[in-house]
């Protein structure tokens, strides 16, 4: 197939096809939830009422003047921290990008000086650098994180091998295997970032059996904070979840109203999650359980002990009430627990009575 165009539409059709097969059903899913097949992503293309139709960037790792953005991998690769939240030493992409600037710059001169030599780049070459040279162009546009470049990096070594394809006879060509293999070893010197793992267990995930997994369940359980979701299939309990303290996107009147309709009606008690650095957390999950009328009750610590694979986490928990209803020890008490109060009261003192009655008639 060297026709280039028959090519482009056979790849293209083939990642459509390979999109809608992994990924329909979840956007379809996402569309009839959020109004967003991505959501939250390029809600202000889509328009999704739970979060602000607002276009959201995050700008910390883009290049800030021109001349970063012509020479991009040389700064990164001389401060990793320019694209990354941890350091990843590497001099591969030092490499590529020199090596694709003097091919495109020597077929540049080639194409001005109207040579009548033959291409000796094969369609699919092309094809690769094309797409290699656009995929990057567009992430040094929208992005500038290291870890969205992985793709684009994995076909570094076919990159060079090309290059130096291009510039050197066939039998000489297997010289950039070497260079490949040079690049390689340098960089396995350098430290590869570790956002963290866990050993392996016979369970991805579990929390230890407690006051949320055991019957009745609760009604509502609202997380405070990331990273939790994997705390709602480790439940596993038939119970709305849901995040008060939304960090990443600005979230709208809709969603705190979409909150309220989850909870609504359901009967039972109620608990609020939080995320290990709950002081980062705390003024935002205040502010989302007061919109949602709801306040703390955090009188005792109470921990929920969850396992990713065999890495022990914990996580404090604590139970959530109307914000009209006295918290123990306040001095006001709503009608609520004024009549649970009252009622306890009568059983205390029917209680009392039987006791009393039952010591006189043995006597």
């Amino acid at each position: 197939m060297e026709d280039p165009t028959a090519v482009g539409d056979f790849f293209g059709v083939s990642v459509l096809a390979g999109l809608l097969i992994s990924n329909g059903y979840w956007m379809f899913k996402m569309w009839s939830l959020f109004g967003n097949p991505i959501f939250p992503l390029y809600n202000h293309i889509f328009q999704g009422e739970l979060i602000r139709a607002v276009p959201f960037f995050d700008a910390r790792f883009l290049p800030k003047t021109l001349l970063e953005k012509l020479f991009y991998p040389v700064f990164f690769t001389l401060d990793p921290s320019r694209v990354a939240e941890f350091r990843y030493e590497q001099i591969s992409w030092l490499c590529c990008y020199a090596a694709v600037l003097i091919l495109l710059v020597h077929m540049l001169f080639k194409t001005l000086k109207r040579s009548s030599s033959p291409n000796r780049l094969n369609c699919r070459a092309r094809f690769l650098l094309a797409f290699f040279c656009v995929s990057y162009l567009l992430w040094i546009e929208m992005f500038g994180i290291y870890r969205y470049l992985i793709p684009l990096e994995i076909l570094i070594p076919l990159i060079l091998f090309v290059v130096s394809s291009y510039f050197f006879k066939r039998r000489h060509a297997w010289g950039g295997l070497l260079l490949v293999v040079a690049i390689t070893g340098g960089n396995l010197r350098g430290m590869i970032p570790d956002w963290g793992h866990a050993e392996w267990s016979d369970r991805i995930y579990k929390v230890e059996p407690g006051e949320l997994s055991k019957s009745p369940e609760p009604a509502v359980v609202y997380l405070a904070g990331q990273p939790l979701g994997w705390i709602v299939p480790a439940l596993d309990i038939d119970a709305p979840f849901i995040q008060v303290a939304p960090r990443w996107f600005p979230v709208t009147d809709a969603y705190w109203q979409r909150a309220k309709a989850l909870a609504e009606g359901r009967k039972g008690r109620r608990f609020v999650i939080w995320a290990p650095e709950t002081s980062t957390y705390a003024a935002a999950a205040k502010a989302g359980l007061e919109k949602l009328g709801l306040r703390t009750d955090c009188t005792e610590d109470r921990f929920l002990i969850g396992y990713l694979g065999k890495a022990r986490f914990e996580y404090k928990y604590c139970e959530v009430e109307p914000q009209d209803t006295a918290l123990p020890g306040s001095g006001s008490v709503s009608k609520g627990r004024a009549l649970s109060e009252t009622t306890e009261k009568r059983a205390i003192h029917e209680d009392t009575r039987r006791t009393t009655k039952t010591h006189e008639e043995r006597r």
